[in-house]
């Protein structure tokens, strides 16, 4: 869960830096693409840090 709400914030920056402006759907106020990116970047940064095996 804590993945999700870092991944928001980080997905929502990512968006911003790009110049993407309207993403496409939102759920309770929250834009559900850039938050799904920043999710998967997160978890991958998340995996790449903390694994004892060679990524890639």
């Amino acid at each position: 869960m804590l993945t999700g709400i870092i991944g928001g914030f980080v997905g929502t920056w990512l968006f911003a830096a790009l110049g993407i402006h309207d993403p496409g759907f939102t759920l309770f106020n929250v834009d559900l693409i850039p938050a799904f990116v920043g999710a998967v970047v997160v978890a991958f940064a998340a995996q790449l840090f903390t694994s004892r095996r060679p990524v890639v």
